[in-house]
């Protein structure tokens, strides 16, 4: 009888010893897990600020060019260099909201600058599609 009472103790010993092992193997591989995801998160984080800084640095380089210091003072400063003329067009000061009755642009004519007819969009389709004419 001693031997069974000492075979079931030893038995539960054992069970609940490689329980304990077998959990603590498993916490191990999972902290690794997170451990490795953690490291891959980081490494991209790495990779995205570096792209960022070399875009960053990019403009630097740029905003430290002749061109640009130029640009901005002729833009925000109203500067300009010796023997140039600034023009200044002012906005068409119109009452009315039509765009009839503003005065022609002096760029290159479009097609909504000239007017067809009076028509609404869907009926010009119609008059495309279906006209028995075309010109």
């Amino acid at each position: 009888m001693k031997t069974l009472l000492y075979s079931k103790v030893a038995t539960v010993v054992l069970v609940v010893a490689v329980s304990g092992l077998v959990y603590q193997a498993i916490k191990v591989v999972y902290r690794s897990y997170d451990t490795n995801r953690d490291i891959t998160k980081l490494k991209d984080e790495v990779e995205s600020l570096q792209s960022q800084q070399k875009k960053l640095e990019k403009f630097r380089t740029f905003i430290q060019t002749d061109f640009f210091a130029e640009k901005e003072a002729r833009l925000k400063l109203g500067m300009q260099k010796a023997g140039e003329h600034v023009v200044v067009v002012p906005p068409y000061a119109g009452s009315s909201e039509n765009e009839e009755d503003a005065p022609p642009s002096s760029g290159p004519l479009t097609i909504s600058d000239v007017p067809e007819e009076k028509k609404k969009n869907t009926a010009l389709w119609w008059d495309y599609f279906f006209a028995q004419e075309r010109n």
